[in-house]
């Protein structure tokens, strides 16, 4: 992730991780309804946090760039990173808002367009 452009700092502030390997879970594991189960594949995961409550998970894949998944259940935006008052920038993709963000967290809000 540092690669990418997102500092260590940065990252554990946002709690971004790392599923290494892909995998299926149960929906019912999960407090979803439906029978079978569904996929996450490896990538970056990032948790997104609405007064301290994870309302979403998503994981950004290593393998397509660019490529996103919802982890079924999530808020399916659009997400907010900041306060969202003050000066807003626009983003269309979660790595794009997590590199916007990242610049002055302080200062401006993000609103990331899931597509």
């Amino acid at each position: 992730m540092y690669l990418e452009g997102l500092n260590l700092h940065f990252i554990n502030k946002m709690y971004l991780g790392w599923n290494k390997f892909g995998h299926s879970r149960p929906y019912e594991g999960w407090g979803l309804s439906g029978k079978g189960s569904f996929f996450i594949p490896s990538g970056i995961v990032f948790p997104y946090i609405v007064e301290k409550e994870v309302t979403g998970i998503f994981i950004i894949s290593m393998e397509n760039p660019g490529s996103e998944l919802i982890i079924p259940g999530s808020f399916k935006g659009p997400l907010i990173l900041g306060p969202g008052n003050g000066d807003v920038r626009e983003a269309t993709g979660i790595m794009e808002g997590l590199k916007i963000y990242q610049k002055d967290p302080e200062v401006f809000s993000v609103n990331i367009s899931l597509v």
